[in-house]
Formats: C-alpha cells, sequence, structure tokens
C-alpha cells in the first residue's frame, strides 16, 4: 500500500491545476487523488474519498473557498486544508485562520515550499509562509496594545463626558478626589491622550461611551 500523501486540488483554474500536476506526477511523496472547479465539486468528491490534505483556493464559483473551508472543517475533521491563494490581505487571511485552516501560502511559493508545507500538515503541524506569518503576527501585537479600561476608569470615563468636575465625581463615587485625579491620569496615558477633549473623542470611537443627545 502506497505511503504517499494524497492531496486534492480545488481551483477554478485549469492551468494552474495542470501546473500542480505536472510537479507531483513523478512524485513517490505526494499523490493527487482528486481535482474540483470549486467547493461544491470538492465536497462531492469528499463524501467518496477522504484526501490526507487539500489545496485550496479561495476565489470560485458556486462555492468559495472560505465557505468550503467552513463546510469541510465540519463534515470531515480529519482532513486538512492548506489555502493556496495570490490573495492575502488581513481582511482575507485573519478569518480564514480563524475558522481553522492548517495552512495558508502564496500561489508563487516553490515546489520544495510546498513539499514541506504539505508534511508538516499532514503531521498535524501548521504551515504558514513568511507573508502570512508577518499578517498574523501584526494582529496579535495589535491585540496585545489594545487599551483595557476597569470598571473604575469606565465610571470616571462616562463623568468626564457628562462635564463633572472632579470634586463632584468623587462624591459621586465616593472617592476621593485625589484618586478621581489619578484614574483621569490613568485613562490619559493609557490612551496617549493628551486632554480630556482627545479622552472623549477616542471614548466616542472605541465605543466606551454611550452618545446621548444633548438635552
Amino acid at each position: 500500500m502506497s505511503s504517499a500523501t494524497q492531496i486534492m486540488i480545488a481551483d477554478d483554474h485549469q492551468m494552474f491545476s495542470d501546473g500542480l500536476i505536472s510537479i507531483f506526477q513523478h512524485d513517490r511523496d505526494v499523490q493527487i487523488s482528486g481535482i474540483a472547479k470549486n467547493g461544491k465539486e470538492l465536497i462531492d468528491l469528499l463524501e467518496q474519498k477522504l484526501p490526507d490534505v487539500i489545496l485550496m483556493d479561495l476565489s470560485m464559483p458556486t462555492m468559495n473557498g472560505e465557505e468550503a473551508s467552513i463546510e469541510i472543517l465540519r463534515r470531515f475533521p480529519s482532513v486538512k486544508i492548506i489555502v493556496l491563494t495570490m490573495h492575502h490581505t488581513a481582511d482575507i487571511v485573519l478569518p480564514l485562520v480563524d475558522i481553522g485552516v492548517h495552512g495558508f501560502m502564496l500561489k508563487n511559493s516553490g515546489k520544495s515550499e510546498l513539499k514541506i508545507a504539505i508534511a508538516k500538515v499532514k503531521a498535524g503541524e501548521g504551515y504558514f509562509s513568511s507573508d502570512i506569518i508577518r499578517i498574523i503576527n501584526q494582529k496579535k501585537a495589535e491585540k496585545s496594545s489594545e487599551v483595557v479600561l476597569t470598571r473604575r476608569e469606565k465610571e470616571i470615563l462616562n463623568l468626564i463626558y457628562e462635564g463633572l468636575p472632579s470634586a463632584e465625581m468623587a462624591e459621586k463615587l465616593f472617592i476621593s478626589p485625589y484618586t478621581v485625579e489619578t484614574h483621569r491620569r490613568n485613562l490619559l496615558s493609557k490612551t496617549n491622550t493628551r486632554n480630556a477633549t482627545q479622552l472623549i473623542n477616542l471614548a466616542i470611537e472605541k465605543g466606551w461611551i454611550q452618545v446621548r443627545p444633548r438635552l
């Protein structure tokens, strides 16, 4: 029995599919067991036979790559998916990473990198090309730098929006005016704003406070 990795290709461009066939036709490690022109055709193939790895294009008619990936991950969890596309902006990459695709590569990748990706993904690892890793890491850095406000800071922020001076805030919240001023300074520092106006504008933009009509 062959130990070669069984792969299926989902791509509506015949020339690209033919190129992959040409690359792997004499390869002992990788065998192509099916080709589909869209996600629906691919799922029909999967109902007959499961490969180890799918090379998935994104822009396909009838059912695109993202829709197909969602369905496959739900119905055929043992099958691994490598997205192989020319589209790699954050709005395309991140949703696919979030749904759990196992790899993401660009179509201009070489055969050696593609073989490495297939082997790693089959073994249960993930494989993402350097461009994709850069996008993922950038998003992680953005998330780690997101401002998180405490409950008390949110209370102070809403009172700043209402225009209350520090003394009235202190009385309303049963804390000292010094504590109010400390929270105000912390809010400016956390949000990298210089004054109350900038702070409120940012808070409205972020949805930290509910804007109410002025009476």
